[in-house]
């Protein structure tokens, strides 16, 4: 299974995994675990299905951490994408996407990757976390400032 050859390619967790073993175990990702199936048929299921959309968002921030590190926006893009596939609300993979884009200079990415996400917590009825409060604030009062200054 999907699972297994993840497991495979992270035996110690993502600190210890290669950047290249964090992107394959990334490109296995096609969603939620266990997304279109009957809860009551996999109810058996709901503690690996957590476990593993947890798995899924170490890995991709790691990955995104790494990629921002090394200059690769696009790298870093995707991993938070991924992440957010599997947990649309993890706010710690949406600061990873907001500063991707950041990184890029896309600046169009950055209003919609920030909307996007303020439409989230509006919609689940959610306060955003103190931490991406202040990096919106950051990264939106930087894009204001680059904006007049072209």
């Amino acid at each position: 299974s999907d699972w297994d050859l993840w497991q495979e390619l992270l035996p110690e967790g993502p600190e210890s995994a290669s950047t290249e073993d964090l992107a394959a175990a990334l490109e296995l990702v096609k969603g939620q675990p266990f997304a279109g199936v009957k809860k009551r048929t996999y109810a058996w299921a709901e503690r690996d299905k957590q476990d593993m959309i947890s798995a899924i968002g170490d890995v991709a921030h790691e990955l995104a951490r790494r990629a921002l590190l090394a200059g690769n926006a696009t790298l870093a893009r995707q991993a938070a994408a991924a992440g957010l596939q599997a947990d649309p609300g993890a706010e710690l993979l949406w600061r990873d996407a907001l500063r991707a884009e950041w990184f890029a200079g896309d600046l169009a990415g950055l209003n919609s990757t920030a909307d996007r996400l303020i439409d989230l917590a509006s919609k689940l009825g959610d306060d955003l976390e103190p931490e991406t409060d202040e990096l919106l604030d950051e990264l939106l009062s930087r894009t204001n400032l680059r904006a007049g200054t072209r």
